[in-house]
């Protein structure tokens, strides 16, 4: 998605030629198998049902991100192929609100899916074997991450972030970064005098590292995914 918005004429990406028939194909053919659970769930024997229900909800979810993402591809296409780099560039710096109606369209139609998905982990958790406070949510555990393992999926962190990079379009590679890289990659003795010397440095930079705030700092709090992409312009 960044690739494309941000590709200039002679760097293009080939989205009408390779990318947008692959994603028509994948998303008619995840349509398809999507309606094939559907038809079949009648005839699944009560013993079995809790186990077709958990495959039918996922092949579902395959279906509508394949949906979102095709939506999200063709808003994006249409901002790439309105503008040269160096227009986009100026775009970027001096506002993230585009008026193109296409765009909008296929925007809303991409957060449509994203907000039906949504019920779908929230019917889906209700079967969890394990409280969703201990597998589904933000809050410490002895890895290096912020959250438990099906937080990104009770969030759907990875589609917002998706849908975020089409609406707010941002230039920032860490945009909405939730992974503190120098808790992943260094030693617990290590990350103290790292964070040290980075607490030093943004210090005598003025308060803030132009740029790097969001890859060297992610939330420390769990970041409300609807207001952050939808409301509050990344912030």
């Amino acid at each position: 998605l960044r690739n494309l918005y941000l590709s200039s004429k002679k760097n293009a990406v080939d989205y009408e030629g390779e990318i947008k028939p692959l994603l028509n194909f994948m998303t008619e053919k995840l349509k398809h198998h999507t309606q094939t659970f559907n038809d079949l769930e009648s005839a699944i024997p009560e013993i079995a049902k809790s186990e077709f229900l958990d495959m039918k909800d996922a092949m579902q979810m395959t279906s509508l991100r394949s949906q979102q993402i095709a939506a999200l591809y063709e808003a994006s296409n249409s901002i790439s192929t309105s503008h040269s780099f160096l227009e986009k560039l100026i775009d970027f710096l001096t506002s993230n609100n585009h008026s193109n109606t296409y765009r909008q369209i296929k925007l809303q139609e991409a957060r449509s899916v994203l907000d039906r998905a949504l019920k779908v982990v929230e019917k889906r958790e209700t079967q969890y074997r394990l409280p969703k406070e201990l597998i589904a949510s933000w809050r410490k555990n002895p890895t290096s991450y912020s959250y438990s393992y099906l937080w990104t999926v009770h969030s759907l962190y990875y589609w917002f972030r998706d849908e975020g990079k089409v609406s707010q379009r941002p230039l920032s590679i860490c945009y909405l970064n939730i992974i503190d890289p120098i808790e992943v990659a260094f030693a617990e003795n290590s990350v103290h005098k790292l964070k040290a010397f980075l607490d030093f440095f943004e210090n005598i930079s003025g308060g803030s590292l132009p740029g790097l705030e969001q890859c060297i700092a992610p939330y420390s709090t769990e970041p409300n995914m609807t207001k952050l992409v939808r409301t509050n312009n990344g912030k």
